[in-house]
């Protein structure tokens, strides 16, 4: 909900399972932001292969975190629903990330500017391959659909 704050509070949530190899760039990426109105959330369905040591490890940036098996990624995130007090959510894979420190910080001035009566907003996500090199871009460009 748009609460007309000039700094909405983002809550980004990141669901991971066994995603040791990967949840390290995606939580650098959250926490490296140049928007300072965040707060973490991790769920992880229950790690087997390090991502708890990973998690704890980070545990000073993470506002909430839990451990336990669950049904997937959107049982997962529906777990941190109930923990999130953003006034925006931003949903993340173990294997996303944010791509630029200034993500979250241009998306924040966008989002303040939404009518009270909007309540999801998306962005275009990039797919890269395994040397960090685009691929394809997933979603059309905010300009073509923001009116919609």
């Amino acid at each position: 909900m748009n609460t007309g704050n000039t700094t909405p509070l983002i809550s980004v949530v990141i669901a991971v399972y066994n995603g040791r190899a990967t949840i390290q760039q995606c939580l650098d990426s959250v926490t490296q932001q140049t928007y300072g109105n965040i707060e973490l959330i991790v769920i992880d369905g229950g790690s087997t292969d390090g991502t708890v040591d990973l998690i704890l490890a980070n545990t000073k940036q993470i506002t909430y975190w839990i451990s336990e098996p669950d049904r997937g990624i959107y049982n997962a995130w529906n777990k941190a629903l109930s923990q999130a007090k953003g006034d925006w959510i931003c949903f993340l894979g173990a294997d996303d990330f944010l791509r630029e420190p200034n993500v979250l910080a241009r998306m924040a001035e966008q989002l303040v500017m939404l009518p009270p009566d909007i309540r999801v907003a998306y962005g275009q996500i990039m797919l890269l391959n395994n040397n960090d090199s685009e691929v394809h871009a997933v979603g059309e460009p905010w300009e073509n659909v923001k009116h919609r």
